[in-house]
């Protein structure tokens, strides 16, 4: 690394042949931690990293590109850095890839690349990908539609917390796939992802004006016990 591209990071030139200090200058840089916030700074410092082979740093990469901060928008560039670090186990790599393949974001449609990185992170506990891998079984993409491999998926998202996953459960209770219809269920997940998902409060108020007061009471005891239990 020249003196001047050092002297515009802040990296020393021992930091500059370590993948891990340049990953926690990224942050730095990305995060304000310590310095102001910079997203080009934090650019510059990542993909030092991660043609290093540092996997977060290339997971960050792909966010960067994604969303257009420190870098011009190029979702192709995104998923080319999100397979790098998916390659090397990054669960929110994985995650990423596999919303990109599903909507044709930055590589050609394919659910059955969806399907296969989203599992590789569901696998890993990423709850975001539990619940796109039940969304993935549940409308049959690419696959054959198979509602209780869904709930399956679904249900260990909504459980862990994720409110999308708690939504798509609601609705799944309500509608009764894969399961009997249970309106008090239905109810007790949509009120769980209401405050971050506005669908599900709108859904919640329109179910809620169709119940009598002991199913709504038993919803909502029954929302206080799984927030007591968290």
């Amino acid at each position: 690394m020249s003196f001047l591209r050092r002297l515009f990071s802040g990296t020393s030139e021992n930091e500059s042949d370590d993948p891990v200090a340049q990953f926690n200058r990224g942050v730095d840089f990305a995060t304000g931690r310590g310095v102001p916030q910079n997203y080009q700074k934090a650019f510059v410092h990542y993909l030092a990293a991660a043609n290093m082979g540092q996997r977060e740093a290339q997971s960050n990469l792909g966010v960067m590109y994604s969303n257009g901060q420190g870098v011009e928008q190029d979702y192709a560039k995104a998923a080319e850095w999100f397979l790098k670090a998916a390659l090397q186990g990054v669960d929110d790599a994985q995650y990423d890839l596999g919303l990109f393949y599903a909507s044709a974001k930055g590589v050609a449609q394919d659910y059955s690349m969806s399907l296969k990185w989203s599992l590789a992170a569901a696998k890993q506990g990423h709850a975001g990908a539990k619940n796109t891998v039940g969304i993935i079984f549940l409308n049959g993409f690419g696959v054959a539609k198979d509602t209780a491999e869904a709930l399956k998926w679904i249900s260990e998202a909504a459980e862990a917390g994720y409110p999308a996953a708690q939504c798509n459960l609601g609705r799944m209770f309500l509608k009764g796939d894969g399961m009997i219809p249970d309106r008090v269920e239905a109810l007790k997940w949509l009120l769980l992802a209401a405050p971050l998902v506005p669908e599900a409060a709108t859904e919640a108020e329109m179910l809620i004006a169709d119940m009598d007061h002991a199913q709504v009471s038993e919803s909502r005891r029954r929302v206080a016990s799984f927030m007591m239990n968290r």
